[in-house]
């Protein structure tokens, strides 16, 4: 879970990232990126783009397969 959570606070690494088959599927209320070229531009792009993130909240909806989250 601490992975998950440092992903989408712009932390992003290819160890993390390692942690997720190629048919991963991440959905926001932006994008939908499913497959490893998809959610890693998407990862790396916050970091790219935005100066800082700041996570105000988080809340573990479900775990397990799949991991809901409300960030």
């Amino acid at each position: 879970m601490a992975s998950v959570m440092d992903l989408f606070a712009g932390y992003p690494s290819k160890h993390k990232l390692s942690l997720w088959t190629d048919d991963t599927l991440f959905q926001d209320p932006l994008t939908i990126a499913q497959g490893c070229k998809q959610y890693e531009a998407q990862l790396y792009g916050v970091v790219a783009t935005m100066s800082q993130v700041m996570q105000e909240q988080a809340e573990i909806v479900a775990v397990g397969n799949p991991i809901e989250l409300h960030l």
